[in-house]
């Protein structure tokens, strides 16, 4: 997956959480608007891709991020809102990839 634009996400965007195993090699992302579009782009291309790995690995973030999209109310006033929290988890599905 390559984007075609700099995401250009100010230092503090994107961190690492670490609060024991629980969450172990999760990080927490904030993204604006454009920032999710470029990401839908670039993940909806990706799932296409000749490589089934990669292909796969693509649709199924796609897959998750329409969820997070669908939990957006497109009738609320701009910078009214504080955010959504949306939380995406695969790593129980990885422990069965081999």
């Amino acid at each position: 997956m390559q984007f075609t634009v700099d995401p250009n996400l100010p230092e503090g965007r994107i961190k690492k959480i670490s609060d024991g195993l629980t969450r172990k090699g999760m990080q927490e992302v904030f993204l604006s608007g454009h920032n999710l579009t470029q990401l839908l782009s670039a993940l909806y291309e990706g799932s296409k891709a000749d490589d089934v790995v990669a292909s796969a690995c693509c649709g199924r973030l796609y897959n998750k991020f329409v969820e997070f999209v669908d939990l957006v109310d497109p009738e609320a006033e701009a910078a009214q809102t504080t955010g959504v929290r949306f939380h995406i988890d695969d790593s129980g599905a990885a422990a069965y990839v081999k």
